[in-house]
C-alpha cells in the first residue's frame, strides 16, 4: 500500500465518521425535541418516580445534553480530520499548506472542537427550553439550561479523563 493509498484510506474513513457522527447528532437532537414535546410530562414522571421525580428528571437533562456535547465533539473532530486529510492529499507545494492543515489536528484544533461543541449544545439547550414554553403543561426554566450545562461539563471531564487514560500523557 503506497503512501497515497494510505492517505486516501484515512480520508475515506474520516468522511464516513463525519457523516456518521453528524447523523447521530441530528438523530439525538430529534429525540430531545420529541421528549420536550410531551405535554404534562412532569405529571407523568411524577406518577412513575414519586419522590425521586426531580432527581430523575435533572439527571435525564444532564445525560441528554452531555451526550449531545460528546456527539458534537466527535462530529467536529471528524470534520477536522477530513480537512486535514484533504490538505495532505493535495500534495502541498510548500511547507505553508502543510502547517496550515496541521492546525486542524493540533491542540488548538482540539480545544476549538470542544468549545464549538459546548456552545452548540448550550444553545440547543436554551432553544429546547424555549420550545417547551409552547408545549401544554410545560414551561421554560433557566435552571434547566444550567443543569444541561452541568451535564455538558461532566461530559467534558469524562472526555478529558478518557483522553488521558488512552494517551498516557497530559492533555
Amino acid at each position: 500500500m503506497t503512501s497515497e493509498d494510505k492517505q486516501q484510506s484515512v480520508l475515506i474513513r474520516a468522511r464516513i465518521q463525519t457523516v456518521l457522527y453528524s447523523s447521530l447528532v441530528l438523530i439525538w437532537m430529534v429525540i430531545i425535541f420529541a421528549f420536550s414535546s410531551q405535554p404534562d410530562s412532569n405529571e407523568v414522571t411524577k406518577s412513575i418516580f414519586g419522590i425521586f421525580n426531580i432527581i430523575v428528571r435533572k439527571f435525564a437533562h444532564m445525560t441528554e445534553f452531555g451526550l449531545l456535547f460528546l456527539l458534537c465533539f466527535k462530529a467536529i473532530r471528524a470534520t477536522q480530520m477530513v480537512r486535514y486529510s484533504s490538505h495532505q492529499s493535495a500534495k502541498p507545494v510548500g511547507i505553508f499548506l502543510f502547517r496550515f492543515s496541521k492546525k486542524y489536528l493540533s491542540a488548538s484544533g482540539h480545544w476549538r472542537a470542544i468549545i464549538l461543541a459546548a456552545i452548540f449544545s448550550i444553545i440547543y439547550a436554551a432553544s429546547d427550553e424555549c420550545h417547551q414554553s409552547f408545549v401544554p403543561g410545560r414551561s421554560a426554566a433557566l435552571s434547566d439550561v444550567l443543569v444541561d450545562t452541568v451535564g455538558i461539563l461532566i461530559a467534558f471531564l469524562f472526555l478529558k479523563h478518557q483522553e488521558r487514560r488512552n494517551s498516557g500523557s497530559k492533555v
